[in-house]
């Protein structure tokens, strides 16, 4: 699968945006602030949600402004003088997402869907600019119900292609379209990248409910729909295409979806009541499901909306309580993921159903472990250099024995050049269209069963 942007790229990209995505809003005046490393409760919260949130902080992770995807309130909790009146709704799954507008300093776009609720007014997925340059550096409001599509369930996302273009994703009302929405510094492109995959949302039983999430490496969408299932899908982040579709689970009530920050594993809250864990990488990932917590509550149950943070750990909200579940080692099989029900006390707020959506592109981190280190011979057996000259001696980058289950390679421009699945010695030096590429650099990332792995090697078509 093709991806645009190098690991050192992403990597640029997300040191660069993390402590954007340190401060949420959510829920019946709930907050925390992620900066001292750990969540912290924030009990000065104007907001009152019963799904849909987005927060921004500045690149130190002071709060700049939050919203319900109806009205926008600024870091001192006032609403913005033209800050009221978006097209949101308070009963959608993921109802509004900020995104800094490509190449600007103080732009940023506020998304909002109105889901299910555009049946008699068909707003759907529609953007606003804030200004931050205005109100003394509180910001404002300077174009506000831009459309962008009339009729969208209740699924927004976003994912980085480079260090300042991304996509927006949603999905369509009553058809299985996924929109893929490029932006760019010349704007939102009004023409989408369209994937028709997936089971068709009719609207019945709760279908149009329930989080999209995209991996924070970029190669992966789930998306949760009521009552028709967990469904899996591979994303091309060239492109804005997804295939390959797995339905994972089927059942009742599936709401939250969130991927590890290596997007290794997979979790689904189902009827407020369940907690399961896939393994992204298995080669049947449906069958690698784990039930992490199958609990029997009263009231709503303790899984709802799920959301990954800077520090690793995914957050669970539950509806109407003080406390949100966490799991605390994601990237970890079955019990060892550490999920703790109910432990992080939210202060004078209550959770809702949902949290804060954000960019994925932050949260990513490389793993490289599963349940134990890898053997230290797999990292020691990787080439740094190959030389492709034709004397047939270190021709190729050779993986052989490592069970590479796919390798993408960039230049140092952070392109990608080549990929490969089941990878075993294949590549030397070319492209992905067997073109052999120059002498110099290049950077890989290696998938295998049990670790991840990203690096150099160098190509030398000299010969001696």
């Amino acid at each position: 699968m093709k991806k645009i942007y190098a690991l050192f790229i992403l990597i640029s990209a997300v040191c660069h945006a993390q402590k954007e995505n340190n401060i949420w809003y959510f829920g019946n005046k709930a907050g925390l602030d992620f900066n001292s490393g750990s969540p912290v409760s924030l009990n000065n919260s104007a907001m009152y949600t019963g799904e849909p949130s987005a927060s921004m902080a500045d690149s130190n992770g002071d709060l700049l402004f939050y919203t319900d995807g109806i009205t926008v309130w600024n870091k001192n909790h006032i609403a913005m003088p033209n800050g009221n009146g978006l097209h949101g709704q308070l009963s959608v799954t993921q109802g509004a997402l900020i995104m800094k507008k490509p190449g600007a300093l103080n732009i940023y776009y506020i998304f909002t869907n109105h889901g299910i609720y555009n049946i008699t007014n068909p707003y759907g997925l529609q953007y606003s600019e804030v200004d931050m340059g205005l109100e003394g550096g509180n910001g404002d409001i300077t174009m506000k119900n831009v459309p962008i599509i009339a009729l969208t369930t209740e699924k927004l996302g976003a994912i980085m292609i480079n260090t300042t273009d991304y996509w927006i994703i949603t999905h369509g009302k009553a058809n299985n379209f996924f929109y893929a929405y490029r932006v760019t510094s010349a704007g939102i492109d009004s023409t989408p990248v369209t994937t028709p995959i997936g089971s068709v949302t009719t609207g019945l039983d709760g279908q149009y409910s329930g989080q999209l999430k995209i991996s924070p490496n970029g190669t992966n969408i789930v998306a949760c729909n009521g009552s028709m299932g967990v469904e899996l899908f591979d994303f091309d982040i060239t492109t804005g295409i997804l295939s390959n579709e797995k339905t994972l689970y089927t059942g009742p009530e599936q709401y939250g979806v969130e991927f590890s920050a290596s997007g290794k594993m997979l979790y689904a809250s189902i009827n407020g009541r369940k907690l399961l864990q896939f393994n992204v990488m298995a080669s049947d990932v449906a069958a690698s499901v784990s039930v992490i917590e199958d609990t029997d509550p009263e009231g709503y149950g303790f899984f709802y909306g799920m959301q990954l943070a800077t520090d690793g750990k995914i957050y669970i909200v539950g509806v109407q309580s003080h406390k949100m579940s966490v799991i605390n080692n994601p990237e970890i099989s079955g019990a060892g993921c550490n999920a703790a029900i109910e432990t992080l006390d939210l202060g004078l707020g209550t959770g809702s159903f949902g949290l804060p959506t954000f960019c994925a592109t932050p949260f990513y981190r490389a793993y490289t472990h599963v349940d134990s280190e890898p053997p230290a011979t797999a990292f020691n057996d990787i080439p740094k250099g190959i030389s492709p000259n034709g004397d047939l001696f270190n021709e190729t980058f050779n993986l052989s024995g490592m069970d590479v289950i796919h390798i993408t390679v960039f230049n140092r421009y952070g392109m990608e050049v080549y990929s490969r699945s089941n990878y075993i010695n294949e590549w030397h030096g070319q492209d992905s269209n067997d073109n052999n590429l120059p002498s110099g650099t290049y950077y890989y990332y290696v998938q295998t069963p049990s670790f991840a792995k990203t690096g150099w090697v160098y190509v030398n078509r000299e010969s001696d």
